[in-house]
């Protein structure tokens, strides 16, 4: 299978991290364009709107968890967060921020190559519709909620949701097998194949995310409910309401 290639944006305020980063991704085919600055970053995502934003948290004129989550606030971008500091509050907080990805300095260019390339795989391959007899399907309907993979968006009582990448993938996994039960492990390995973030952790952290934006009450969620003590479960409407 050949290698998925899209726009990546590139957001550092160190030159030599720029350049070693543009230069591995264009050897993997992909068009990047690169920023030094968040309002040079802003210019360049607005005007381009790269399929992949690579994001170092700390830049010299604005905050990189704001412009993290102004980049993921339409759902459509993807974020890999670059950081020179392993921090756990700061990686969940990057998670909450609608961060995909996030990856300490120094990192592996081969490494990071191989992340975009999961990351992008997995979103491009929602603007190309399946064929064949084994295709998914294009949409999916439960009750008040309303999902289209290919135009990505998803409704509820026709009111349309604002969705991280990571959380409509999440949203398309759960409603597209009603009543399956998931594991937090399986969530995990599904939302960030051959990652160090499939953790248990931050899929606790995503489905309460999702859970704020589809639940009228999140604290008695009546769609994406839990299953104690294995993991997560979309619920069909009208089944008999148990506590989530």
């Amino acid at each position: 299978m050949e290698p998925p290639c899209g726009h990546v944006l590139v957001v550092d305020d160190d030159e030599p991290t720029r350049r070693a980063v543009r230069i591995r991704l264009e050897k993997d085919g992909h068009e990047v364009t690169t920023a030094s600055t968040g309002e040079e970053a802003l210019e360049c995502f607005r005007a381009a709107r790269p399929d992949l934003v690579v994001l170092d948290l700390v830049l010299p004129d604005r905050d990189g968890f704001d412009l993290c989550r102004h980049m993921t606030a339409d759902g459509r971008t993807p974020v890999i967060i670059l950081t020179g500091r392993d921090d756990p509050v700061e990686r969940t907080a990057a998670f909450h921020m609608g961060a995909d990805d996030f990856v300490p300095k120094p990192f592996s260019l081969a490494e990071l190559a191989l992340r975009v390339q999961a990351i992008l795989r997995r979103t491009l391959a929602r603007c190309t519709p399946s064929t064949g007899n084994g295709a998914s399907p294009a949409a999916i309907r439960l009750g008040p909620l309303a999902i289209d993979r290919i135009a990505r968006t998803a409704t509820l009582s026709g009111e349309e949701l604002t969705l991280t990448c990571r959380e409509f993938e999440l949203l398309w996994l759960l409603a597209s097998r009603p009543e399956q039960v998931f594991t937090r492990k399986q969530l995990a390995q599904l939302l960030w194949p051959c990652s160090e973030e499939a953790t248990e952790e931050n899929v606790t952290v995503l489905v309460s995310r999702l859970r704020k934006k589809v639940e009228l009450d999140p604290s008695q969620p009546n769609l994406i409910r839990t299953v104690w003590g294995i993991g997560y479960r979309m619920s069909l409407p009208g089944t008999q309401r148990q506590v989530g």
